[in-house]
């Protein structure tokens, strides 16, 4: 069962690549807690991407859902709630999210050992819409698809 903090918007995104022809695909749902204590929903489905890999689509759900929150008519306000909460079965995001913000930018997008960031257009997107959306942002692990009702 998900645990939704009621003080926050809470974001589950998940993302995935299929082969033959490579294509990527993602799924985003946002709860927010209502003032008489009832969740609300909303699912976005963004379009997919050709040969995207998963680990692309895991990023670009978390741009997407973010870039939702800005938009002109977006039905949820963000000025109402101090934090954003996006949870994500993917590892490769949680565990990044820090080096995309504070160290990979100090070594112009290339890793301790010198190679340039894999992915390094759509962690910049990320990082720029986080700086964007107001509140505090934070990304966490969940175990993904059943273990999650949002993430399936």
């Amino acid at each position: 069962m998900d645990n939704i903090d009621e003080t926050a918007i809470n974001i589950f995104t998940d993302g995935s690549s299929y082969a033959g022809p490579r294509r990527g695909g993602m799924g985003i749902v946002f709860v927010v807690v209502d003032n008489d204590g009832h969740e609300v929903h909303y699912d976005l489905a963004p379009p997919g991407y050709k040969s995207a890999t998963n680990n692309q689509m895991e990023l670009q759900a978390c741009v997407e859902a973010l870039d939702f929150l800005v938009r002109r008519y977006c039905p949820i306000d963000v000025r109402q709630f101090p934090k954003i909460v996006i949870n994500t079965d993917s590892r490769y995001v949680v565990d990044n999210f820090n080096k995309a913000k504070f160290e990979w930018p100090k070594r112009r997008w290339h890793t301790r050992e010198g190679a340039p960031v894999a992915n390094a257009q759509i962690w910049k997107e990320l990082v720029r819409k986080v700086a964007k959306v107001g509140p505090r942002v934070y990304i966490q692990w969940i175990k993904g698809h059943k273990a999650s009702e949002n993430n399936k």
